[in-house]
């Protein structure tokens, strides 16, 4: 006759397999879990390829499925073995290391030998930190760092959700972790990956069913349930039709529903959220044609990166009341560190709906330019339009709109307008006009002869060189186009350049140029372009800007669209790929001029010659700046340059930092000393049992659904028996209280908070140990 269980055990294990054989050769989950878990993090890694989030190039993260598979596998020998959370995950991010180093190095460096792999990979995590920290550029060539991040993602997301599924029990939050995952990735994408989702959803609730019916079988077994084979394949058979049932009415579901509540979620979301991809891009070469992110969002910053956008999604509808061939202009950026252009002193203005936009600013409408108005109604493809599209002078918006503008000194410039969401918008602006017969027309003539008389603030602001932002090739190809064109006056200036530039037998317009050498690229965008003589509109804009700037005629960076074929009822639908960069430069007495020196694709400007003017008499002030780099607003201590950096303290910190290491080791001792030393306090039996539980369910010893709370408590004291005695005070109080209903004395109570106190520190030792 056996003894029955105490109280404080753990119950009886399964009965023996038959045979005589007490360890069966496949897990307890059966293999299905763990190809399901495989295939969950093996469609996360593919996803994530799928968008060709590096450089648009999907080759170089081919690796990502077997970095989730190898994750799965990690976690899955680390449940089964019995590895605590800690060992298991510290073991898993060694393998993991391993592993994505030669898989990156190999990307890197095809056909190397596993030390060449592991070089390649530091190598370019080190270039990349060098680049961002050292160098302090606005961007990085090197790629290793970012596949390094998705290959742990991968890896990491795979090791949480098969770890947590077989050691934990917990199969809902591998399910989670890994749907969010995956839901992330496709909301950022515009590639079609819905079929991926349905496959991932299948996967994860027939994991689900799996797992619960393995909970079920082990709670059979404790309470010595004979013959469960009947009840198992009733349990998967109901399962198995629940799913089946879901996922067909899911797809009937989707394909009949007329609503869609987060179509075109991107193209409304906040300002705030798009100035942090693009702050978080510069660390990260993303802005593949697959993705949402890096393309050309209209931010605070416009980063130069290897790739053009080339999707050609629909996002606006214009209805254009005329046949001219508009520019559609979005933002302006008056600041250029070799790499970046952005806004250098921003301030947004709420203005009211039908309020005029730009009075007091240099971009309203100047008094001696003859203009005519015209009406644009703008409205969303997929979602109202977030921001304001109009060529010329926005004169007003029938709603309500935030004017951000740069500042320098006493004058304010256009930067952008932001649109609040709702319904489409009319805007009116105010268009140059440029027939001579016209008084107060634009014409080459008048611009020729408006002189150089620049307001200081504006020549301050829109002449700014910064250092390292051009470089001796652009400056010589600047002298010889200049010599060879012989211009006398700052348009005609402007447009030889223009012409020099568009021409194809000097430059080729090209979308990716990924493939130029490193030694190119860290000289910045426009050394860069001149060097290699290939890119895109950004890079020509961006050479031509400098190119003005170093001769003192202010120029800027403007952001828009293409103008696209109208439609028979006069409505142009402009897509994401019409993105288009060109150039304004401002003239005394005409304000900002388009110039658009993209060769192919770009529209030059073409106006008439117009009749002759007399030339406009010099000023004093005016100001025509030598080939020579101009001082930019942050080296100067004036208003509106920005926020001056003081240079960092000679003395070193090394001393400070070796007295930190050594102090907190005694700080450490002398907390837990005094933790030790003071009294205890009275603690009531259920806080005192949660306290516990929760600390050894954040070292990897949770509890089990079916155990009770002598069993989960007495589990732990196998594992610590040095424990036992507090774990024994614990378990016995909670039950008491719990289920007695009995109020235990104030001795009892101090004691549980004494024992409570002494766990805290017992139980670290879990985090060490191999659990049951």
């Amino acid at each position: 006759m056996t003894a029955a269980p105490t109280a404080f055990d753990l119950g009886a294990a399964p009965p023996a397999h038959a045979g005589g054989r007490t360890i069966p050769l496949g897990p307890a989950e059966g293999w299905s879990s763990l190809v399901l878990l495989a295939l969950m993090a093996a469609l996360i890694g593919w996803v994530i390829d799928d968008s060709r989030w590096v450089l648009g190039d999907e080759r170089l993260t081919d690796f990502l499925p077997y970095a989730g598979i190898g994750g799965v596998l990690g976690g899955f020998v680390a449940a089964k073995v019995g590895w605590g959370r800690f060992t298991a995950h510290l073991v898993g991010a060694t393998f993991a290391a391993l592993f994505l180093g030669l898989a990156v190095g190999a990307q890197l460096q095809p056909g190397g030998t596993p030390h060449d792999l592991f070089v390649a990979a530091g190598a370019s995590v080190t270039g990349a930190w060098h680049d961002l920290v050292v160098l302090a550029q606005s961007t990085t060539t090197e790629v290793g760092h970012f596949l390094l991040l998705l290959g742990g993602l991968c890896w990491g997301t795979g090791q949480y959700a098969a770890y947590t599924a077989i050691a934990h029990r917990r199969p809902a939050s591998a399910v989670l972790l890994s749907g969010g995952v995956l839901l992330a990735n496709v909301s950022l994408t515009v590639r079609d990956q819905f079929p991926v989702l349905v496959v991932f959803t299948l996967a994860g609730l027939l994991l689900l069913v799996r797992l619960h019916v393995v909970d079920e079988e082990r709670a059979w077994f404790r309470h010595r349930v004979g013959d469960v084979g009947g009840a198992t394949g009733a349990y998967l058979r109901a399962g198995f039709s629940f799913v089946a049932v879901a996922v067909v009415g899911s797809l009937l579901l989707t394909n009949i529903a007329s609503s869609a509540p987060l179509a075109g979620f991107w193209q409304g979301v906040p300002r705030q959220l798009i100035d942090l991809g693009d702050r978080l891009s510069r660390l990260l070469p993303a802005g593949g044609p697959g993705t949402r992110v890096g393309g050309i969002t209209f931010g605070s910053t416009v980063t130069i990166r290897g790739q053009w956008e080339t999707d050609t999604t629909p996002i606006l509808r214009i209805a254009v009341p005329d046949d001219v061939s508009y520019r559609w202009r979005v933002a302006a950026y008056d600041r250029f560190d070799g790499t970046t252009w952005s806004w250098s002193d921003p301030a947004e203005v709420t203005v009211q709906a039908g309020s005029s936009l730009l009075d007091g600013t240099r971009d309203a409408i100047e008094p001696a330019v003859a203009y005519r108005e015209v009406e644009f109604a703008v409205s969303g493809v997929s979602s109202p339009p977030g921001f304001l599209v109009a060529p010329g002078v926005p004169l007003s918006v029938d709603r309500g709109t935030r004017l951000t503008i740069v500042r320098q000194g006493a004058d304010s410039f256009f930067a952008q307008v932001g649109i609040g969401g709702g319904s489409p918008y009319v805007v009116t602006v105010a268009i140059p006009v440029v027939d001579p017969a016209q008084a107060g027309a634009i014409t080459e003539n008048r611009l020729r002869v408006a002189g150089d008389d620049y307001p200081p603030d504006l020549l301050a602001m829109y002449t700014d060189v910064e250092e390292g932002s051009v470089g001796p090739r652009t400056k010589a190809l600047l002298s010889t186009i200049l010599e060879q064109a012989r211009a006398t006056n700052p348009y005609d200036t402007a447009r030889v350049i223009e012409r020099y530039l568009r021409d194809p037998a000097n430059f080729t317009y090209d979308i990716d140029v990924g493939d130029v050498g490193a030694d190119c690229r860290s000289q910045g965008a426009v050394e860069c372009f001149v060097i290699s003589r290939h890119g895109y509109c950004e890079h020509y804009a961006s050479t031509m800007a400098m190119m003005l700037r170093l001769q003192g005629i202010p120029a800027r960076l403007v952001q828009g669209y293409l103008p696209s074929v109208p439609g028979p009822d006069g409505v142009q639908v402009i897509r994401r790929s019409q993105a288009h960069a060109w150039v304004e430069a401002w003239f005394p007495g005409a304000g900002w001029v388009a110039f658009d020196p993209t060769g192919g694709v770009g529209i030059a400007s073409n106006l008439p010659a117009g009749s002759l003017v007399p030339s406009a008499a010099p000023s004093p002030e005016a100001s025509r700046a030598a080939l020579t780099p101009r001082p930019t607003g942050r080296d100067r201590n004036e208003p509106g340059g920005g926020t001056v950096i003081p240079p960092a303290s000679s003395g070193g910190i090394g001393p400070a930092i070796v007295l930190v290491i050594l102090a907190l080791p005694l700080a450490i001792l002398a907390v837990a000393w005094w933790w030790r030393r003071r009294p205890a306090r009275p603690v009531e039996p259920d806080a005192a049992y949660r306290t516990v539980e929760r600390f050894a369910s954040r070292l990897g010893h949770p509890p089990r659904p079916t155990q009770t709370v002598y069993e989960y408590l007495g589990g732990l004291g196998d594992a610590l028996p040095v424990a036992r005695p507090e774990l024994q005070l614990v378990a016995t109080a909670k039950v008491e209280s719990t289920y007695g209903r009995k109020r235990l004395s104030p001795d009892r109570l101090r004691a549980l908070g004494e024992a409570q106190r002494r766990l805290r520190l017992v139980l670290l030792r879990l985090g060490l140990r191999r659990g049951r």
